[in-house]
């Protein structure tokens, strides 16, 4: 599904920032825009591009996510094994700031409390840092 601008609302919570809720298999997920007027059109396509390929770019980075914290979080916890660890893996929200990049956010389950993972896709690759927030 091709998503136009008339698909984005201004943000509750940033006056800068389009967002819209995106339905990705069976989950909703928001995806925001965060830059300038100027960019608006370009990062447009951006969106367009990675949806078409949500899928395998999702994939990519919850294996990156498991190959920095797998091994750390799966500790003293009995029989996770790392196809465990991605499934619950939720993807919450990508958010484009131009020039071919998007931030990832996941919630990690159970794992993790109530932190948010982010990762970068820089130009087409993802950063190998993976950020806990919250």
């Amino acid at each position: 599904m091709k998503v136009g601008l008339k698909d984005f609302r201004g943000s509750d919570y940033d006056e800068d920032i389009l967002e819209m809720d995106y339905c990705f298999g069976q989950q909703e997920i928001n995806i925001c825009m965060y830059c300038s007027v100027e960019e608006t059109e370009e990062v447009l396509r951006e969106v367009n591009q990675l949806l078409v390929q949500l899928e395998q770019y999702d994939s990519q980075a919850k294996k990156h996510i498991a190959e920095e914290l797998y091994l750390v979080y799966s500790r003293g916890i009995e029989r996770l094994s790392e196809q465990q660890f991605l499934s619950d893996l939720n993807l919450l929200s990508l958010c484009f700031t131009g020039h071919q990049n998007v931030e990832f956010s996941y919630e990690g389950g159970a794992y993790f409390g109530s932190h948010i993972l982010s990762i970068e896709l820089i130009e087409g690759k993802f950063d190998r840092h993976v950020a806990m927030n919250g």
